[in-house]
Formats: C-alpha cells, sequence, structure tokens
C-alpha cells in the first residue's frame, strides 16, 4: 500500500512538471519569444506529445528560420491523425522551403481539390512547378560568386544595385542599435551600401532611412 502511494506521489509530480513545461513554453510563445518557448515544449514533449504541442513547435521553427523542424512536427502531427487545411498549407510551405517540391505540389493540389478558387494555393503550386522546372535547367551562363566581405552569420537579403554601388539589407548584429521584439529574437534590418563593389567597405545607409524598425527590399527612383 505503502509503495502505491509512493508511486502515485511521483507520478502526480512527473506530470505536475510536465504540465508546468508546456504551461511556461506557452506563456514564452505568446509573448513571441520562440527560441525559450521550444525549450520547454521540447521538456513537456515527454510526457505531453499532443498535436497541439507539436503545431506550437511547428510554429516557433517557422518564426526561427529552421522549415527542415516544421516538417519534421508537422508530419507528427499527421502520423496522430488528419492534418486541417491550414496544417497541410503550412506543411506544404515548408516541403517547398527544403526543396522537396513535389511533395510539396501534391499538398497544394491536394488543397486546391476543395478550394479551387483560393489563390494561395494556387500560387503556391505554380511556384513549386517553377522550381522544378528551374532546377532541370543547367546554369551554364550563371556563375555564383560569394562576396565573404558581405555575408555574415546573419542575414543579408535583398540586394539592390545602383550604379557602381550595392545595397543591402542586414540584420547584423555589428552595426544594430535596437534589438527586435518581434519573437526571432535577432535584430531588426537596417539598409546598407557598398559605395564601390571592387572595395569590400560597407556603410550604414542614410540615417534618415534606417530607423528603430526594419528596412529592406529598397529601390531607387533615376534621381537616387
Amino acid at each position: 500500500m505503502r509503495l502505491t502511494v509512493i508511486c502515485l506521489v511521483l507520478f502526480f509530480f512527473t506530470g505536475y512538471a510536465q504540465n508546468k513545461n508546456i504551461r511556461r513554453a506557452d506563456a514564452y510563445f505568446e509573448v513571441g519569444q520562440f527560441r525559450n518557448a521550444v525549450k520547454y515544449y521540447e521538456r513537456g514533449l515527454r510526457k505531453n506529445n499532443s498535436w497541439e504541442t507539436y503545431y506550437k513547435l511547428s510554429k516557433c521553427y517557422r518564426k526561427l528560420n529552421r522549415p527542415d523542424l516544421m516538417v519534421l512536427y508537422l508530419q507528427k502531427i499527421k502520423e496522430k491523425g488528419s492534418l486541417s487545411a491550414q496544417q497541410t498549407f503550412e506543411l506544404g510551405q515548408a516541403l517547398k522551403m527544403v526543396g522537396r517540391y513535389g511533395e510539396a505540389k501534391q499538398l497544394f493540389q491536394n488543397l486546391l481539390k476543395t478550394n479551387p478558387d483560393n489563390m494561395e494555393y494556387l500560387l503556391e503550386k505554380h511556384a513549386c512547378d517553377s522550381a522544378m522546372v528551374w532546377n532541370k535547367k543547367p546554369a551554364k551562363h550563371i556563375k555564383i560568386l560569394n562576396l565573404d566581405f558581405v555575408n555574415t552569420e546573419y542575414s543579408e537579403i535583398s540586394p539592390f544595385p545602383f550604379e557602381n554601388s550595392l545595397i543591402f539589407s542586414s540584420n547584423r548584429e555589428k552595426f544594430v542599435r535596437n534589438r527586435a521584439g518581434n519573437g526571432d529574437e535577432l535584430p531588426y534590418y537596417d539598409l546598407y551600401k557598398i559605395p564601390d563593389i571592387n572595395d569590400p567597405k560597407i556603410l550604414p545607409f542614410a540615417s534618415s532611412v534606417n530607423s528603430k524598425a526594419h528596412e529592406s527590399s529598397a529601390s531607387l527612383d533615376e534621381k537616387g
């Protein structure tokens, strides 16, 4: 009898600890601290491997730019039962991001069977078609160079050539003034310029343009 009581007490406290992990993860999830949320969801999975926990993990990894892990947890939901239309769409997007275009296309086609007028589904299907075509074409006339003085461990995106200079957006820590509070726990994007592409010198763009929010995807008119 005493052994039974001890076992029940241990079971109660183990279950409470696991639920505590999930509650803590949910709290981090709600305020957009996705790295912390992942840590506690994965601890809680030892006892609570519900589809809701898997789905929140997939959402965290979407924010953290890990489509491979999005695929993992969305497929775990699929193993437990059927995916909702939204979850199927998100799985298709994740598969597309990791280069599994055929599988992604099939999911978008399945969604279009039940909702043929949905433009998002149609555009994603066409994107998969285009990617599969591009992958088959030999890149004989394309040479890719790594600008190692530009690329960092952070993100450099949206390059825009202007005369002999290059403008791009980055969330590099080196120049950041404020960290983002949008859940990815990375700095905000700002615009940068390389005045001369042959001279590896990077400068922040005009202070009148860069702000405490994100700046990206620039374009210039004929006056610069």
